[in-house]
């Protein structure tokens, strides 16, 4: 017996184990396989050891992954994988350029100069390159505490310098640009009632992407009429112990009241009830009429059915959908296309719009930002540039004066 605890579950199970030449003969579930793979594994990797064999850079990378997986990067509410390991394993996968048999403390200067290179020449940003191999380095520097390379490798490694701004190569990453109105407006002209509706809520209440896909009613207190508060289930500091709470002003409450219908612990926004809308818009404007054949074309045993709930990747996909589609029909019409955005420069729009209205502590609050944070002040990096410029010409100008009028005076 084999006892495990698999991704996403909270506790360690038994599961029988088999040879790998057993396996494609014996019956088993998802979660008995999932535990085989693990065990074969393992015990490759402790073998290599316990003979001498060498550990591979690929071994190496499996153990650390299979660490992140369930200790480093593992989120214990949700009981999956966190976002950050999925970086990770980008990361790693850039060994692949290394001969996959060479020794995990065979490693050299020279083989992670020809990873970064080659993400140059695939035109990754300087910061992303960066990201990338301090996850390498990180790897090797948890290697080195558990025994599986000498430390002097690792510091090798940690050794690595990392690129500078504007002294590489490599394309550094553009500020992101906060939406226009044009834009938005053009795509929510397109888009299904729902959409429309999650993309109007979340401009109007600064809402990140994924806390307007996760809006449910018991999340919402309207104890007060004039301006509700949401709190999200899941925030991007809530492994911090912070709270987000978000203001639902009056024009989204106006939006939002059909929506509240629904069960308490239900999602307002589900795709499924997005594509019922698209296709009662399709039929209504068809043009022929429906055959008897086409009344209902629905599968019995879909393979794939809509989520209960959007996420920030399928929410994105519709927004880009939907500015496919209007640039389609612009072009058509001899029309320049519009600008391309998506859900997070919704955000900074409506962020830009309120900076400029209240001041930087208000917005903080509605932002939910830290105190002490500077994140506010990148949806006024516009308007700090101009003040910045400005200021730094009236204080040439005077220092200018005063040379002018010295130099007058000793004549």
């Amino acid at each position: 017996m084999w006892k495990v605890r698999l991704p996403g579950e909270k506790f360690r199970r038994s599961h029988k184990l088999c040879l790998p030449s057993q396996s494609a003969s014996l019956p088993a579930s998802r979660p008995e396989k999932e535990a085989w793979r693990i065990a074969w594994r393992t015990w490759e990797q402790c073998s290599a050891i316990e003979t001498g064999d060498t550990l591979t850079i690929r071994g190496l990378a499996d153990l650390y992954l299979d660490r992140c997986k369930n200790d480093c990067y593992f989120d214990k509410e949700t009981g999956q994988p966190t976002r950050e390991y999925r970086n990770c394993e980008t990361a790693l996968r850039k060994l692949e350029l290394i001969d996959k048999t060479l020794s995990a403390d065979a490693i050299i200067l020279e083989h992670l100069r020809n990873i970064r290179d080659n993400m140059i020449e695939e035109k990754y940003v300087r910061t992303t390159i960066n990201k990338y191999i301090a996850h390498i380095q990180r790897m090797y520097r948890w290697a080195a505490g558990e025994g599986y390379v000498p430390g002097f490798v690792a510091s090798e490694v940690a050794g690595f310098p990392t690129l500078e701004k504007d002294r590489t190569r490599a394309k550094e990453a553009q500020p992101v640009e906060p939406a226009d109105e044009a834009s938005i407006l053009a795509v929510m002209d397109v888009l299904p009632p729902m959409l429309r509706d999650m993309v109007a809520v979340q401009w109007i209440c600064d809402m990140r992407p994924g806390e307007v896909c996760i809006m449910r009613p018991a999340d919402i207190d309207m104890s007060d009429g004039e301006v509700w508060i949401y709190e999200p289930t899941d925030n991007k500091l809530r492994r911090r112990g912070k709270h987000r709470y978000i203001p639902i002003f009056p024009e989204a409450q106006k939006i939002l009241t059909p929506y509240l219908k629904r069960k308490s612990t239900a999602f307002l926004f589900r795709p499924r009830d997005a594509m019922k809308q698209r296709n009662s818009i399709k039929r209504s404007n068809r043009q022929t009429p429906v055959q008897p054949s086409q009344q209902d074309r629905s599968k019995a045993n879909p393979q794939k059915t809509p989520g209960e709930r959007y996420n920030t990747v399928t929410y994105g996909r519709a927004i880009l959908y939907a500015v496919n589609a209007v640039n389609a029909v612009r072009k058509t019409k001899e029309l320049p296309p519009i600008t391309p955005w998506s859900p997070n420069q919704l955000r900074h729009a409506a962020a830009t719009e309120n900076r400029a209205l209240v001041s930087r502590e208000i917005a903080a609050i509605i932002l939910g930002h830290a105190k002490g944070s500077n994140a506010t002040d990148v949806y006024s990096w516009r308007a700090a540039k101009e003040e910045a410029k400005r200021k730094a010409k009236e204080e040439l100008r005077t220092a200018a004066k005063q040379v002018i009028r010295a130099k007058g005076g000793r004549k």
